[in-house]
């Protein structure tokens, strides 16, 4: 099983929860760009990535930013070429995309499941909009990030899991 999340932090928190539960054992990939700012037409061609690579480039000059690939362009693309080698070899395989109600999360779904969606049917998608969870202190709150959620949650969110399908 894969988990698809689009924060470290939450990546954290997941990672967590795998230790309280072994249902929820999988490999976790981080999609590290943030697809809800910067150009993305042509975005699944090479010139449309080269394009956003460049505005990566300019705004972290702008910023000051010495970092070589902060959008983590290719780790991404290569992380969803892997998934799609180890998805066909094994049909039984899934994937699960955790999405927080923020835009990072929803426009990053968006462009992962573009490039998924050859596994229809084996996708699943826990969207965490306006869905109550539980804090240390015993009160209800309304996350907009999986970093906020605690690992034992994490655990009840998984029957959240929606499969998606394609016309």
């Amino acid at each position: 099983m894969f988990h698809i999340v689009f924060d470290a932090q939450g990546a954290e928190g997941l990672a967590a929860a795998m230790d309280i539960d072994e249902a929820l054992d999988g490999e976790t990939i981080l999609i590290r760009d943030d697809y809800s700012v910067g150009p993305i037409q042509d975005i699944f061609s090479e010139s449309g990535r080269q394009e956003r690579g460049k505005w990566w480039s300019a705004v972290l000059e702008e910023q000051g930013s010495t970092a070589a690939d902060p959008s983590g362009l290719p780790s991404d693309s290569v992380n969803l070429e892997r998934i799609a080698e180890r998805m066909a070899e094994e049909e039984f395989d899934q994937i699960w995309i955790w999405v927080a109600p923020n835009a990072r999360d929803v426009c990053g779904y968006f462009w992962t499941i573009a490039q998924l969606k050859a596994f229809s049917g084996r996708i699943y998608v826990l969207h965490l909009n306006n869905l109550p969870f539980i804090n240390e202190k015993g009160s209800v709150f309304y996350p907009h990030a999986l970093a906020e959620i605690p690992p034992r949650e994490f655990i009840k969110a998984k029957r959240l899991a929606r499969p998606i399908t394609y016309c």
